[in-house]
């Protein structure tokens, strides 16, 4: 089988913690300056959205909001207005949202001497549980179809 490179975007980022894309638009979250952008896909500008950093991303088609989380799942307005908070938490290290169940999931780093969870709640914050502990757990993914969730270690 061949493939063929269809086409290529560069983006001009610091220390990039994470990035999503939908069918017009890239959104990224940068470490430094710290900031959460997106570029549209047509050739437009680079348009910053919000001066805060995230390392998860995800984009709530629904809702057409982000959802971000370092040491909190809050809400981001696409026009740069901060949302509200869904849930305080730790340290998250990426998320990743079921939305037709109403879920939002994010790994986060344990407390020192403790397992790195993946935890989750509804989008209105309530129903907060642990879904796995484990020693190690990086990324994660939602496959809403078959009702999976997926994670690196």
């Amino acid at each position: 089988m061949k493939l063929k490179l269809l086409s290529l975007l560069l983006i001009p980022v610091g220390f990039l913690s994470s990035c999503i894309h939908r069918p017009d638009t890239v959104f990224y979250s940068n470490w430094r300056p710290r900031e959460v952008a997106a570029i549209p896909l047509n050739g437009g500008e680079t348009r910053r959205i919000s001066g805060i950093y995230t390392k998860g991303l995800v984009f709530n088609q629904k809702q057409k909001e982000l959802l971000v989380g370092y040491y909190a799942v809050n809400r981001l307005n696409l026009d740069g207005r901060f949302g509200d908070t869904v849930l305080r938490t730790g340290q998250i290290k990426d998320i990743a949202l079921d939305p037709g169940r109403g879920f939002v999931y994010w790994s986060q780093y344990g407390k020192r001497g403790t397992l790195n969870r993946i935890e989750r709640c509804r989008l209105d914050g309530t129903g907060h549980e642990v879904v796995v502990s484990a020693t190690v757990i990086g990324r994660i993914d939602v496959d809403p179809p078959r009702r999976k969730l997926y994670w690196a270690q």
